[in-house]
């Protein structure tokens, strides 16, 4: 242990932890590898909040019934260039994954994709899934709506 309570592990040691914990809450192999994949990809680019800090949270989640632990995320509306998904209350990492490779799909065969997700988890850290598109050779944006939480300068109530 460092100094501050710190704990190093590696990459590999993570990724089988956190799979292996997600699975014994219910998601499948593949599934369990995904959201992993996305919490340890947030901690390696520094935005630990959004990394496997969030493992207890969503251990809790899962056994409280938040997330569903067999989401069917499936297209609602299908267009040539664009798609509505439906989350089917999958953790964000799940939804934004599939979500984005729906967007890339399409741009490859329409020269531009967009997809949109609801009935789903908070998203974590927004930056992978951009990501999933540049390693395509594309560009990637990712958005998400909230409730207002943050006050702008001078402000007295929450507007961002």
């Amino acid at each position: 242990m460092r100094p501050g309570g710190e704990v190093r592990v590696s990459v590999d040691v993570a990724r089988c932890f956190c799979t292996d914990a997600l699975r014994r809450v219910g998601l499948s192999s593949e599934n369990a590898e995904v959201v992993a994949e996305c919490l340890i990809e947030a901690d390696l680019r520094g935005i630990i909040h959004h990394g496997l800090a969030r493992m207890p949270n969503y251990v809790r989640r899962f056994q409280r019934g938040g997330f569903n632990t067999q989401p069917d995320i499936r297209v609602l509306q299908d267009m040539p260039a664009a798609a509505l998904l439906d989350g089917d209350r999958a953790p964000g990492e799940l939804a934004g994954t599939r979500t984005m490779a729906t967007a890339i799909s399409k741009a490859r065969t329409q020269g531009v994709g967009m997809a949109l997700v609801r009935n789903s988890g908070a998203f974590g850290s927004l930056g992978y899934f951009p990501i999933m598109a540049l390693r395509e050779n594309m560009i990637g944006i990712a958005t998400v709506s909230t409730i207002p939480i943050l006050a702008s300068p001078g402000a007295s109530q929450p507007t961002i």
